[in-house]
């Protein structure tokens, strides 16, 4: 009796001692699981919707990565019938179905301007010509450039541009174009693209100019033949008070 007495004071004192130890307030409180805070895009009746730290980004206008592809995020949800540029990163974005499409070269208005997309971004290195709507435009620092009158190179053929577009039904003419190191240019040009095989003598705003190669020789200092004439040439022009005589 004095044993059972004994082992049944031993388990009450290491009882009581378990009580000093735990707060009693962690044996009787429930379990609460909280829920993470949303943050990204949740799929949600028949919208994606995009969360910053759990409330719904009604006043953001963004790009969101998701699966492997960056999704437009417009007020708050993705804008699957989008067709813009959107701002990112210092880039400027093209979205179509609402998402960047990093594939399609093509042209995009945005703000009364024709920017030009290649890669999924606006490209405002480039200098080319593009075929848009049956039409060759002319782009410059990634846009359609209205205000040019100009030569563009385009796979090794120079083709002569203004207002924007190829002007095939050009005719023959000079257009001037300024070459890096080379200094002032001007080019022959007929039915819109330059021709660089032409040697020649060519009237254009009442002179006759001397064409090398396609351009203007302003270093001429020599004779050429023109009609069964042979002409003096200075400077890229002909001499008239040194007179032609045939040979």
């Amino acid at each position: 009796m004095k044993k059972l007495m004994k082992k049944i004071i031993i388990i009450a004192i290491g009882f009581m001692m378990l009580m000093i130890a735990v707060p009693v307030t962690n044996l009787f409180e429930s379990e609460t699981v909280q829920a993470a805070t949303k943050n990204g895009l949740y799929h949600e009746g028949m919208d994606w919707n995009y969360y910053v730290d759990g409330k719904l980004a009604t006043g953001t206008t963004t790009l969101v990565k998701y699966n492997n592809s960056w999704w437009y995020v417009h007020n708050g949800k993705i804008d699957f019938g989008a067709k813009t540029l959107v701002r990112y990163n210092e880039e400027w974005w093209y979205v179509h179905g609402g998402k960047v499409d990093f594939i399609t070269k093509t042209l995009v208005k945005y703000n009364g301007s024709w920017w030009y997309v290649h890669g999924g971004k606006v490209d405002f290195e480039a200098r080319t010509l593009f075929k848009y709507n049956g039409i060759w435009w002319f782009i410059e620092d990634g846009r359609i450039n209205w205000n040019s009158e100009t030569i563009a190179n385009y796979y090794g053929t120079w083709y002569y541009v203004k207002n924007g577009q190829v002007k095939w039904n050009s005719g023959e003419m000079l257009c001037r174009y300024d070459v890096e190191f080379f200094g002032q240019s001007w080019w022959y040009v007929k039915d819109g693209k330059v021709d660089l095989n032409e040697n020649t003598l060519f009237k254009y705003n009442g002179i006759w100019w001397y064409i090398v190669d396609g351009h203007v020789d302003f270093g001429s200092y020599t004779t050429t033949k023109y009609n069964g004439l042979t002409y003096w040439v200075r400077d890229g022009q002909v001499q008239w008070n040194m007179s032609p005589y045939y040979e």
